[in-house]
């Protein structure tokens, strides 16, 4: 992909405009980790003898300026401004902006096409932008021209850090963006965490390996020592005994960093040590005072707001505590560890680089108040292993963040990137003959069967198959079923001379049947196929065969998958992960797939008569037999297009869906109906409450405006209701069932119940009905319904959620 492909107009400039600086990109100089990595980074270049321009949106305003004069010490700072701006320049990049993306804020926009004149201005031939939410800038840098790009993920994906995500844009839309970007052989990313490589790279489908670890420099022998006097003051002005041993802490009052948890497991900690003291420092603590004001501790849990002699609170900790669930790569923590104090901590993002668990101190996976105060205490009572522990920390602080490793991995990076052209990289050697089984080092690759339908795709069909050659897994084979093809696919495929490609042609008999014949040809162990207009990434099967192998107690594994455009830009996410009571309803969309042979023998061939729905039927008949395995990397690129065979018979794709979920719901109901869908139901406390839930959850899913199940949501819903007749979701879902049936009497006596307690949500439902009474009993009725039970509301959903099997590389 090129930037003129992916964005019309651009790039403004070409690459030898950009013969300025290297420069970085941070936002402003506050007080935050990402600005402290900036400047201690740009140190370490310029004792290297590479000289950083250090660009900043803003450092005039109170606060934004906090490292402004260690980051002039040490590179050439430049503060945005208008008066710098062409204005020619300016509405060039507004145009090309608005036509690439047209729903975006004007404040956005503005930003996007200011950036891009000023980047044009500068003419950097590095941007380095050291935040990945920072989309604008990206956008601009791309739109300018900038010949090389690195994008810095110092906190964790949206995906891991949903529902909080990119300030600008929606995680689908920043999604999209960097997905497409990192497309650009001029771009690359890092992280300063093994979990925030890994996480990107599963977020946006990258081979392993794609984003490059650079980690935090800590420099301990620069970091203060205070004095004795120093601590004694500030003891003093918190009012804390001389002998009383603190709990510390060190966060902004944000909902990420779970100040209610800290708060409460300071309350138990403090309750059972009697000279315990809870020091939490940051803005916007002291709101959480009212939180202790009626306990015995009111006086032993301090909240002092942001504490400016971080050193001196650090030394006296005799243990820190953290429970943030949202996390990239604490610095806090660091801080701590390097005056030897042993950590708690909430197992979050990159937390495992920074404190190694019985070692350090404590991962603690569950966040519960109880079991992180029990491990407090243990640390309080166990004086040597305590200091142990801190001496462990302060050690691996020492080892694996000092500005010589560290630093030296970002300097490494840069001369990579430097030596780097827009050459294509080398091809993957793809002519390993296809056997049973290879041995790769100690891992054994059984044979994979990826079959390729095909009728009259021939403009697709060279890049599917050679996006299947490409496969980083050494072991598969590759069957082309031509289905009657007439635009040429008979004499490309006779020029095809891999070994592990097989072909196979005939008369046009329809997608299930060519399936079919290729299955027929297959030897290999684990099964999945793919379509002419799509494209397997590299790591599609080698991911996929992994995770079969990972679990031997599943039999199909599925993962996500982006949607392309005709050109093949990325629009768009699915993540297919799937479950039987989730897929009865509709299909969820699969399209990166693997399953096992002995299983597929087990339900037989995809199904002619439900053309346009044989995969569903095929996806819901393996879930009734075996388990499945979530695989969390987007795999696939699936193109949405106007021959894609969704768009061309959605007639009888409705017939077949229809036909499809009715039929895997009798065999539901044959088999044990919502004890056979949901068998965490013997596993729950309250198993009565754990069945309501069940015919709650199914029955409204039957109502969703995709399922084709509609007909039989007041069955599940009537039980629901009949067992919690006052719960207001069985109610108002149970009403709009009825409404499907026309029962309108019915439906109007629960409308009027549900008016009492929610009068304003249940005279919309009823609006809602009213005006689908056209669509009475069909597929078009669609109605909004109320939410279902969240998960930490329902134990019946917490048990589906622990018994989900989830693939990780790591």
């Amino acid at each position: 992909m090129t930037v003129s492909e992916f964005i019309k107009g651009a790039p403004m400039r070409p690459p030898s405009h950009f013969i300025g600086p290297i420069a970085w990109w941070s936002d402003s100089l506050t007080c935050g980790g990402i600005e402290r990595q900036v400047v201690a980074s740009a140190k370490y270049f310029q004792e290297r003898g590479r000289q950083i321009t250090l660009l900043c949106y803003n450092i005039t305003y109170e606060g934004n300026n906090f490292f402004l004069e260690d980051a002039r010490s040490c590179s050439k700072v430049l503060e945005f401004s208008l008066k710098m701006i062409d204005h020619d320049l300016f509405k060039i990049a507004r145009h090309i902006i608005t036509t690439f993306i047209d729903d975006l804020s004007p404040v956005l926009r503005d930003s996007i096409s200011a950036y891009t004149a000023w980047l044009i201005c500068i003419r950097p031939r590095i941007l380095h932008i050291w935040n990945a939410d920072n989309l604008a800038t990206l956008l601009a840098a791309v739109i300018a021209g900038v010949p090389r790009i690195i994008i810095a993920g110092q906190s964790l994906s949206p995906a891991q850090r949903a529902p909080y995500g990119f300030e600008s844009v929606n995680d689908q839309a920043a999604f999209c963006i960097l997905a497409n970007i990192m497309q650009l052989p001029n771009v690359f990313m890092t992280n300063n965490s093994r979990a925030g490589c890994r996480t990107y790279e599963e977020w946006l489908g990258l081979p392993l390996g794609t984003v490059s670890l650079t980690p935090n420099i800590f420099d301990l022998k620069k970091w203060p020592h205070p004095d004795v006097a120093q601590m004694g003051r500030l003891r003093q002005n918190l009012s804390i005994p001389n002998h009383a041993r603190i709990l510390g802490g060190l966060f902004r009052s944000v909902s990420i960093k779970d100040p209610e948890l800290w708060v409460s497991t300071a309350i138990r900690a403090c309750s059972t040590i009697p000279d315990l003291y809870a020091v939490v420092g940051g803005p916007g603590n002291q709101d959480f005072m009212h939180f202790i004001a009626h306990t015995p501790f009111a006086g032993r849990i301090l909240f002092p707001g942001l504490i400016k002699d971080v050193p001196a609170f650090l030394s006296q900790c005799s243990v820190f505590l953290h429970t943030a669930h949202v996390e990239g790569l604490p610095n806090a923590i660091l801080e701590a560890q390097s005056y030897g104090i042993p950590v708690v901590t909430t197992r979050c993002g990159a937390v495992d680089d920074v404190v190694e668990h019985g070692k350090s101190g404590f991962v603690v996976d569950e966040r519960n108040e109880v079991v992180l105060a029990k491990h407090v205490e243990y640390l309080l009572a166990d004086e040597e292993f305590s200091r142990r522990a801190g001496q462990a920390g302060r050690e691996r602080v020492a080892r694996e963040f000092s500005p010589e490793r560290a630093g030296d991995m970002l300097w490494r990076m840069y001369d990579m990137v430097l030596a780097t052209t827009s050459d294509p990289a080398p091809a993957i050697n793809t002519e390993d003959t296809a056997c049973e089984a290879v041995e790769l080092g100690d891992a054994v690759c059984p044979l994979v069967s990826i079959v390729l339908p095909t009728y009259n795709h021939l403009a697709f069909l060279p890049q599917a198959v050679d996006s299947v050659l490409k496969q980083d897994y050494p072991n598969f084979e590759l069957i082309i079923v031509d289905d009657g093809s007439t635009d040429g696919t008979h004499d490309y495929l006779a020029g095809l001379s891999s070994p592990k490609i097989r072909t196979l042609s005939g008369p046009n008999t329809r997608l299930p049947t060519a399936l079919n014949r290729g299955f027929a040809l297959a030897r290999g162990e684990y099964l999945t196929w793919t379509s002419a207009d799509n494209i397997c990434l590299p790591h599609f099967c080698g991911r996929l065969a992994r995770a079969l192998q990972t679990f031997p107690q599943a039999g199909f594994a599925t993962a996500p998958f982006a949607i392309v455009d005709r050109q093949g830009f990325i629009t768009g996410k699915l993540e297919s992960k799937i479950s039987l009571d989730r897929m009865l309803a509709n299909n969820a969309g699969v399209a990166a797939f693997m399953y096992r042979r002995d299983v597929a023998q087990k339900v037989g061939q995809y199904d002619p008569a439900l053309e346009g729905a044989e995969d569903w039927d095929m996806w819901l008949r393996l879930l009734e037999v075996t388990k499945v395995i979530h695989v969390p990397y987007v795999l696939y690129h699936y193109r949405n297009h106007d021959n894609s065979l969704t768009a061309t018979i959605s007639d009888k794709v409705r017939l077949s869906s229809t036909r499809t979920a009715a039929r895997a719901l009798r065999r539901v109901e044959k088999s044990g109906g919502v004890r056979a869908l949901f068998p965490q139901i013997a596993h729950c406390k309250d198993k009565e409450l754990a069945f309501f839930h069940a015919h709650l959850i199914l029955g409204s899913r039957f109502l969703e405006p995709s399922s084709f199940l509609k007909g039989f949501a007041a069955k599940y819903l009537g039980t629901a209701y009949a067992q919690h007749p006052d719960d207001l979701a069985a109610m108002g879902n149970y009403a709009v069932a009825l409404a499907w049936h026309g029962r309108w009497k019915d439906a109007e006596d629960l409308f009027h119940k549900g008016e009492i307690s929610a009068p304003e949500q249940f005279v919309q439902l009823r609006e809602h009905c009213a005006k689908q009474r056209r669509y009475i009993g069909t597929d078009s009725f669609c109605c909004p319904t109320f939410a279902l039970p969240e998960l930490k509301e329902s134990e019946l959903l917490q048990q589906v959620a622990a018994s989900q099997l989830n693939y990780t590389d790591f």
